[in-house]
């Protein structure tokens, strides 16, 4: 299963997460991760211009580690062209093409579509290999099928609470769309205690309950259950995580032990998917 992890480096960047007590990675640690990223043999590093310092951080250590990484960056219309963006992006990482590159906010899209063909020309040009989008609802999906856009990556949140993209998995492999997930642990949400829950994130108080009950019965832990539950479906080609320690790294590592027992239980865990929007698009939280 290593070989389906993918690092997302947003922390490095940025203080990120809701459970996130440490803030910023500093870069040494960071370098840490990385190698150790390396020798276990994981190859996707998931950044955007629009983490902080993220992509500088990793074009420092490529540019002193010889590591053979698939970079995969995001546009954003805050960094101007398409075209400025992508040389900033590729000058920070020291790099000369991509692996990929996605629109980061379809937003961003939905008021300009010549980004597409901004991405297009890149691709074209071949300073990067796969182009797409980074998703947060069903209905943008649904908007690429109506415009008969087809991405070679999506970016999408996914896992055991939010299957929300699901039903659209069998139709994405059929036109060879990489998947990518993100949102394991819903931005650390599943570590928080139910009862501590507060603002519109108290109806996340059941699930998580349910969630937790899980793992207490079964002697297993809650990342384990989240973490294998994605990396198990043969739909997805990565599983983003993003961590802010190798420690931390290490232990969502550890949970790859796990994946038999948490096959058994797939059943159960099927049965704690939602719906509510207030509780799986973190934008929507007020605590």
């Amino acid at each position: 299963m290593i070989d389906k992890l993918g690092l997302g480096t947003v922390q490095f960047g940025c203080n990120y997460g809701i459970a996130n007590r440490k803030g910023q990675t500093p870069p040494a640690e960071a370098f840490k991760i990385l190698k150790w990223a390396d020798r276990l043999g994981m190859k996707t590093l998931d950044t955007s211009c629009g983490y902080g310092e993220s992509e500088k951080v990793l074009g420092d250590f490529l540019s002193e580690n010889n590591c053979s990484f698939d970079v995969v960056s995001k546009f954003s219309s805050s960094g101007g062209l398409v075209e400025d963006a992508f040389k900033c992006s590729l000058s920070r990482l020291q790099s000369q093409k991509l692996y990929g590159y996605l629109i980061h906010h379809f937003e961003d899209f939905k008021k300009n579509p010549g980004l597409w063909k901004s991405l297009e020309q890149l691709k074209k040009k071949e300073l990067v290999k796969k182009i797409g989008f980074s998703l947060y609802l069903p209905e943008e999906l649904e908007l690429l099928f109506k415009k008969k856009i087809t991405p070679d990556i999506i970016q999408i949140p996914y896992s055991v609470f939010d299957r929300r993209f699901e039903p659209y998995f069998e139709t994405l492999k059929v036109l060879g769309v990489e998947i990518h997930t993100r949102s394991s642990f819903l931005q650390g949400l599943v570590y928080l205690n139910p009862k501590a829950l507060s603002g519109n994130l108290k109806e996340a108080r059941k699930p998580l309950e349910k969630l937790q009950s899980i793992a207490a019965a079964e002697k297993i832990s809650t990342s384990a259950l989240c973490l294998n539950y994605v990396l198990l479906s043969p739909s997805v080609d990565r599983v983003i995580i993003g961590v802010d320690s190798l420690k931390q790294f290490k232990d969502n590592v550890g949970q790859l032990n796990f994946t038999a027992r948490v096959t058994e239980l797939k059943v159960k865990l099927d049965a704690l998917a939602i719906e509510d929007e207030n509780i799986l698009l973190p934008y929507k939280w007020s605590q």
